[in-house]
């Protein structure tokens, strides 16, 4: 399904997610909810906070810049694997089959692969909880891998 070179691919997305993610975060750091405007979110709800639009500000990030082009710089058929693995990882796709969402990746084309992946919020937990339901519980070179 997925070889070792994928495996490390996905990896090194999930990392770069994750460095563009922890830039948000900071953006936010300053952003009260009193600010917003809105009214206090009930019990249990997530922070109105994220539910901000920062695509804009976010795009001119370099962390951006990096994960979009490590994205454009793999094949198709690695890049849609991988987008394949975030479904699989993300609650959209609970019970779809790793070659369904591989069809369903081909039958989008890479424009539209490419900007799901840069639009996924949580890419980096899609990448590793993905992997991770596709039995991948440790990604080669992590402690311990072996």
């Amino acid at each position: 399904m997925l070889y070792e070179l994928e495996v490390l691919e996905a990896g090194r997305i999930a990392d770069l997610a994750g460095e563009l993610r922890r830039v948000r975060d900071r953006m936010l750091e300053k952003v009260k909810e009193s600010q917003l405007g809105e009214p206090p979110p009930a019990r249990g709800e997530h922070n109105p906070v994220s539910a901000l639009d920062l695509e804009p500000l976010l795009t001119r990030k370099p962390e951006f810049a990096a994960l979009r082009d490590a994205l454009d710089g793999l094949p198709r058929d690695i890049r849609h694997k991988l987008w394949a693995v975030a479904q699989t990882g993300g609650a959209r796709a609970a019970n779809a089959n790793f070659d369904g969402l591989l069809a369903q990746a081909a039958a989008m084309g890479d424009a539209a692969v490419t900007e799901s992946l840069l639009g996924e919020l949580d890419l980096q937990l899609c990448l590793r909880k993905g992997l991770y339901q596709l039995g991948i519980t440790r990604l080669p070179g992590d402690a311990g891998a072996g």
